[in-house]
């Protein structure tokens, strides 16, 4: 057999060759002795490098956990609870209860009217404006109809984050910890206030992507998780705010035998169908539930099917750069209360923040 040099080594070649002596290999693929000997040091290079790769990566999620474990250990000892309050006493219906979409806050982020020619701005100061707004409209619908029970689904982007994408840096007014301590204060305070009009305040979050601290870390390596965990730790006298932060990145929840899907809501398609498609994968894993409860998308949206419901929260941003740039989505900040009963989701109210913060501006010639 004429010996010649494989130019393009395939898949099955390579496999001959590893289970073989290079001479045999050579032999088996018509090819040089040489050329033989001179792939296997490659893929043997290449599994090296790979292997050093892999062992990076590990180390690196091992730093962020033992990181994160660290800063959680820190909050647990640093944070001081907050004096307690009394516990209101409620007149109002058993078998209805609020449930609020607290999503997309992005406590951080900075847009600017220059940026947007006069469409949009948002900052720390005004995150903090509206997150008052929310609870003021709250309070308002209970003085109106005035239910014992307040359940809070918390769903992801509470902060905004540092390295979800290149240019995020020149799009913050606060550092990452700055966002989930000072966000961590605020929305606890938001909590407390909150528990002086209900009974019962309950709170169940899941993560966002926003609060991650990269695009390749695990669902948990999350800012997210921390400022709601000091939130946690400052409400923990508040006997009447019960807090529950699953350690993942969805949540069911059940309220009079219904059940309803927590997701932050990044893997879904905005559309009918991505939501048909969304809760019929969902449903294959956890089993039967009645409501997807989504953000993510900063535009409050509403899909329906047989025996299922998709709601779609809006956020506390409104418009940005990037939502006017790349979608030409630039509606009104907002988030969503839900009266639900025994039979469900019985009305949707939108909270309307008082203002998108910008107009367009327009040149003269």
């Amino acid at each position: 057999m004429t010996q010649r040099n494989i130019t393009l080594w395939t898949k099955a070649n390579d496999e001959v060759l590893l289970a073989n002596s290079n001479q045999e290999a050579a032999r088996l693929l018509g090819v040089s002795a040489d050329a033989a000997r001179s792939r296997r040091l490659r893929l043997r290079y290449a599994e090296y490098h790979q292997d050093r790769d892999d062992a990076g990566q590990l180390r690196k999620l091992v730093n962020q956990h033992a990181w994160m474990e660290r800063v959680l250990a820190a909050i647990r000892e640093a944070a001081v609870a907050a004096p307690k309050l009394a516990v209101p006493v409620v007149k109002g219906s058993n078998d209805e209860e609020y449930m609020l979409l607290f999503s997309d806050w992005q406590y951080g982020e900075k847009v600017t009217a220059t940026q947007t020619g006069g469409l949009a701005e948002y900052n720390s100061e005004i995150a903090e404006k509206r997150l008052g707004e929310m609870v003021a409209m709250v309070i308002e619908q209970q003085k109106r109809q005035p239910l014992k029970r307040l359940n809070v689904s918390g769903i992801g982007d509470f902060l905004e984050g540092h390295a979800i994408y290149a240019s995020q840096a020149y799009h913050l007014d606060k550092d990452v910890v700055h966002q989930a301590v000072h966000g961590g204060q605020l929305f606890a305070q938001a909590m407390r206030e909150l528990s002086q009009h209900f009974e019962v305040v309950n709170l169940v979050s899941v993560l966002g992507n926003h609060g991650r601290f990269d695009k390749v870390s695990p669902v948990m390596s999350n800012m997210d998780y921390m400022m709601m965990k000091y939130a946690e730790a400052l409400l923990d006298n508040q006997t009447n705010v019960r807090v529950t932060i699953p350690e993942t990145w969805y949540a069911l929840v059940e309220r009079f035998g219904v059940k309803y899907l927590l997701a932050h809501g990044d893997d879904m398609v905005l559309s009918r169908d991505g939501a048909d498609k969304y809760q019929r994968r969902w449903r294959n894993l956890v089993g039967d539930f009645s409501y997807v409860l989504t953000g993510h998308h900063h535009e409050f949206s509403l899909f329906t099917g047989a025996g299922w419901t998709t709601i779609v929260n809006g956020s506390l941003v409104g418009p940005s750069e990037y939502s006017l740039k790349t979608m030409a989505l630039g509606g009104n900040g907002m988030q969503t209360l839900l009266t639900i009963g025994p039979d469900g989701v019985r009305d949707i109210k939108p909270l309307k923040f008082s203002s998108r913060g910008g107009r367009p501006k327009t040149y003269a010639e």
